[in-house]
């Protein structure tokens, strides 16, 4: 992701998560930072409470290209935010199932526009997050089963 558009004074969820090398997705003014691992989505609230333009970082070295892993929330207000989801879903393409695949390779990208995603997206990402209620993290993290 090179940016985000998000209405001030308004809670956002950003579903996270890896795709191959851990990472961090981090917005220092928002005070946000969250780390994600392949196949574990992580949740993280964002709230901008003003409109301005918030930097955020990968904060976890991940390789070739990783000084440039930054992006944006644009923190916008009520009306502006409408005008702009509005004007994003008049002029912008969808994102395809094969552009999002495309995205996943390692590379940097300029700034992109949307005004949909595949929502198979949705259906793989709650099937991820159905399989780790099941989890006890616990018994995961000391390397056991449950007895």
């Amino acid at each position: 992701m090179n940016y985000a558009a998000i209405p001030a004074g308004t809670p956002v969820k950003f579903v996270l998560h890896a795709h191959d090398a851990m990472n961090s997705f981090w917005v220092p003014q928002l005070g946000g930072q969250q780390y994600t691992m392949t196949d574990m989505p992580m949740k993280l609230w964002l709230q901008a409470d003003h409109p301005g333009n918030y930097l955020g970082r990968s904060a976890n070295y991940s390789g070739k290209g990783f000084a440039k892993m930054e992006f944006h929330i644009l923190s916008k207000s009520k009306s502006d935010f409408n005008s702009w989801i509005k004007n994003v879903k008049a002029t912008e393409p969808a994102l395809t199932t094969a552009k999002y695949n495309q995205l996943l390779k390692p590379n940097n990208v300029g700034t992109m526009t949307f005004s949909s995603y595949p929502k198979a997206l949705d259906k793989d990402n709650n099937a991820e997050m159905k399989n780790m209620k099941g989890m006890n993290m616990s018994d995961n993290m000391k390397g056991g089963k449950k007895k």
